[in-house]
């Protein structure tokens, strides 16, 4: 159960009796011979002196008379009229009104009907939620209060015995039990509130005692007000017109607060997103019901309550709920209200396959018998059946697309969803922000987020959705997690279909490439970024020692010559001049040093003296800490292509870094250095037997470095722990990279 939900089984064992409740009166109605006259729950019907009943045409009761009392007999009825006549009525078999009464209130029926399977649908979907518990109660009692309304109370029974009292418990507490049932599944629609905190209205009220008055209170209001009405000591029938009275009230009341609490919910929607599917079902339900409770209170309840009479017949009060029906319907349908759409697409379906083929048979077998005539009725009715049998399985499937497309899109056609999204992905021209938006739209859920790995999420929708729970999916490229897909479930207790599961992986799959491509294009810029910014560190490296060292020095050098050679023409300075010449020189030496270190830091010399191998040796004996040992592998061979210059210095810079690390860091006692030379690609591999590298280790610029040398050739680092113990550092660099030296850091 939500933590915002109340208690689903006692407003399930509530709808349960105001549905007995009705059936008892209905099935004693049909058993029961009535005459032809019957009372509605109307304050005109019911009077001080006496009960006013319906009449129909051919009854020999006139219409408008008052009946103050009645005498049964086995086949008649007698009942006295208020200016002391007596009219005698024979009753009818049992049904018979009951029949015309259901025939005449046709649509009446058909709303309580329709709402009543929509309510046990939605019970059976969602058990333990609370908003189609309170609608099942709703309509139950609506449908039993109906049945006892608009069959009447046979006028035989007004003045005495049990049944009179179970029909005044049907149209009256069960009525009023209903519409406070209407107000507890408002209180829960379309989803519980979203945190179980109390509600203050006035006082401080849970929300689980918030429901049960919103259930109880009229029905207790009435009950206060009638037990009033009844210590005045009225005669039965006078007190029934009170109860009317009383209970027409409190339903206009409770319809206006239905209307209050949905125009609310309208208004907070509307400041929601506009394809959130929590806004939609309100718009929907809100819109149909003001439609079906405008008509309901204008022409027959707030008319009746005022003048006694309705403007239109009461058989047809239920009319105009087909309207509401209609719109709770679609909200199921499409926009998920109770998770019924399987259920209902289902019916929908199957009923109009079924009159699509009766209306075929019908067309086929007319058509055959004008163009045969009448001589061939037996085969005609069985080619008509064989072309309806062949034509219903595709029938089927067409009319199941044609319905699913009109309330669903395309999301019940998983792959048509997933080709177009799949097609959205690919376009890299779409931000992540438009994907999860399309996404979100597509699927119908109140809030959609893209999570890439190590990067910033996107979202769509309303983030406080996600108090209805989430659904998080990990997005993979090739077994490597790239980031990760949220989405908010539609409802507090909505699950997704296994087919929408289906399609989410599918989605997230699709999304994985996406995000790949995205991280290595991010990585890409990033470690461009890095090399731009690493070759204008160098230019400023080198600017600033040949402008601060070197140029001043060698314009002090020049300036001493100057010295120098106006001292040799005085014999008595040769000491000066000596001196003069001693700086010249140590000075020119400071500055060839210097030279050479930017020399070597454009490029090691040694692999230009040297070659590769001699210079990888070079590093190994200059090693002050572990010993190093050497092994090369196809790179004397003469026949073998030379290296570029390129994927010499990254391999030395490479090797270099490596034994460095291995010195400072790994407290290494051996060191092995592996060059080989594999196809095209230059392979060296560097181990030692030191600490290895900690779970936790971030990558310093060291590291970080290698890694990128080896990427600016297109080739790999990989730095990992060896199994004995260890660092092993293994680069594979392409042999055909340009010849030409390329920029890197000392």
């Amino acid at each position: 159960m939500a933590p915002g939900d109340v208690r689903a089984f006692p407003l399930h064992v509530v709808a349960i009796v105001v549905l007995v409740l009705g059936c008892v009166f209905a099935v004693w109605r049909l058993a029961y011979p009535t005459e032809c006259a019957w009372v509605a729950p109307s304050s005109s019907a019911w009077t001080a002196a006496g009960v006013r009943p319906d009449v129909p045409r051919d009854c020999q009761l006139t219409p408008g008379q008052i009946v103050t009392g009645a005498s049964v007999r086995a086949d008649s009825v007698t009942l006295t009229v208020e200016d002391g006549s007596r009219v005698t009525l024979p009753r009818n078999a049992p049904g018979t009104v009951v029949a015309q009464r259901i025939g005449r209130s046709a649509s009446s029926f058909a709303f309580v009907v329709a709402l009543f399977a929509l309510a046990v649908h939605s019970v059976r979907r969602r058990p333990r939620a609370t908003a189609p518990a309170a609608l099942a109660v709703f309509a139950g009692g609506l449908l039993g209060s109906t049945l006892a309304t608009m069959t009447g109370l046979p006028v035989s029974a007004a003045f005495g015995g049990a049944a009179r009292w179970l029909w005044f418990a049907n149209v009256q507490a069960a009525f009023l039990l209903c519409w406070g049932g209407l107000i507890a599944a408002l209180l829960h629609f379309p989803t519980p509130p979203p945190t179980p905190t109390p509600v203050k209205v006035g006082a401080t009220l849970s929300l689980t005692r918030l429901t049960w008055l919103a259930l109880l209170g009229p029905t207790a209001l009435w009950l206060v007000a009638i037990l009033a009405a009844a210590l005045r000591g009225p005669s039965f029938t006078g007190w029934v017109r009170t109860s009317v009275v009383v209970q027409s009230s409190l339903t206009v009341l409770v319809i206006l607060a239905a209307l209050t609490m949905l125009g609310m919910k309208v208004r907070r929607a509307l400041r929601s997103d506009p394809a959130d599917v929590a806004r939609q079902q309100v718009l929907w339900v809100a819109g149909s019901a003001v439609v079906s409770a405008s008509l309901t209170l204008g022409i027959w309840m707030v008319p009746e309550l005022l003048t006694g009479e309705p403007l239109l017949p009461n058989d047809l009060i239920g009319a105009p709920g087909l309207v509401s029906v209609a719109g709770l319907t679609v909200t199921m349908l499409r926009y998920r209200l109770f998770d019924l759409d399987v259920v209902l697409t289902r019916t929908i379906v199957y009923s109009l396959l079924l009159l699509t083929a009766v209306a075929t048979y019908l067309l086929v077998t007319a058509a055959l018998a004008a163009a045969f005539g009448a001589v061939a009725d037996g085969p005609i009715a069985v080619v008509g059946a064989v072309v309806v049998a062949l034509g219903t399985n595709p029938l089927r499937v067409r009319l199941a697309r044609l319905v699913n497309r009109t309330f669903y899109g395309d999301r019940h056609e998983p792959y048509v969803a997933l080709s177009r999204i799949a097609e959205q992905v690919a376009d890299r021209n779409r931000s992540l922000t438009s994907l999860a938006e399309d996404i979100r739209r597509s699927l119908r859920v109140p809030y959609l987020e893209i999570a890439p790995e190590g990067g910033s999420p996107v979202g769509s929708g309303n983030p406080e959705s996600r108090a209805n729970g989430v659904v998080d999916l990990p997005t993979a490229w090739s077994g490597d997690v790239v980031g990760r897909v949220v989405l908010a479930r539609r409802g507090r207790d909505e699950r997704f279909s296994r087919t929408e599961h289906r399609l989410l992986d599918d989605i997230a799959r699709e999304l994985g490439s996406r995000l790949r491509a995205d991280r290595m294009a991010l990585e890409l810029q990033r470690s461009r970024e890095r090399i731009v910014t690493a070759r204008e560190e160098e230019r400023r490296a080198l600017r600033r020692t040949l402008h601060d060292d070197i140029g001043p020095t060698m314009a002090a050098m020049a300036l001493k010559a100057e010295t120098a050679r106006r001292a040799l023409a005085d014999p008595t300075t040769t000491n000066d001049t000596r001196g003069l010449l001693g700086d010249i020189a140590r000075t020119a030496a400071r500055s060839a040093e210097s030279l050479r270190s930017l020399a070597y830091d454009l490029r090691p010399p040694a692999l230009d003296e040297l070659g590769l191998v001699e210079a990888v040796r070079l590093i190994a004996d200059s090693a002050p800490g572990p010993l190093v040992d050497v092994v090369v592998d196809g790179l004397d061979d003469p026949a073998q292509a030379p290296l570029g210059a390129a994927t010499e210095a990254a391999a030395y810079r490479i090797v270099r870094s490596a034994i460095d690390n291995a010195t400072r860091h790994a407290e290494a006692t051996t060191c092995r250095v592996r060059l080989a030379r594999e196809a095209d690609r230059l392979v060296v591999v560097v181990e030692d037997d030191g600490v290895g590298m900690p779970s936790a280790h971030r990558r310093g610029v060291g590291l970080t470095s290698m890694a990128e040398r080896a990427a600016e050739l297109g080739g790999t680092c990989t730095i990992g722990t060896r199994p004995q113990g260890g660092t092993v550092v293994r680069a594979e660099l392409p042999t055909t990279a340009p010849s030409a030296p390329t920029a890197s850091r000392p």
